[in-house]
């Protein structure tokens, strides 16, 4: 059987500069109508659903061809392409603003560390 890969809207990068979108899967290049036809609505962190080149744009952009080259794992030698490993620049850091979120105590920074 033979399965075919479905993609998610994470799987694209927005090129900012000439409004761009690229699989970082295989590299190839989609309009921004294909896009939006694949991928009508994007559920949006906070508010309303909105169309899915709109979240590239503001979530997972690259504004030079060298972070671009980076995402799609190619690096530009001359006028030829060498293959390198992809890099993922749009990893979150994992930042706990809440150091006693798992004590289920509310966060009162104001408060000296024992009073907590």
């Amino acid at each position: 059987m033979n399965k075919e890969k479905r993609f998610s809207i994470q799987d694209f990068v927005s090129y900012l500069p000439e409004h761009q979108y690229f699989c970082m899967i295989n590299g190839q290049k989609w309009t921004a109508g294909g896009l939006n036809a694949c991928f009508p609505i994007v559920c949006n962190d906070v508010g309303p659903m909105i169309k899915a080149t709109i979240w590239l744009d503001q979530h997972q952009r690259v504004e030079t061809l060298e972070q671009l080259d980076l995402v799609l794992g190619r690096r530009r030698v001359g006028r030829a392409y060498v293959k390198i490993p992809p890099v993922n620049i749009f990893k979150k850091p994992r930042v706990t603003l809440n150091p006693f979120a798992n004590a289920g105590e509310p966060f009162k920074p104001w408060l000296p560390k024992e009073t907590v």
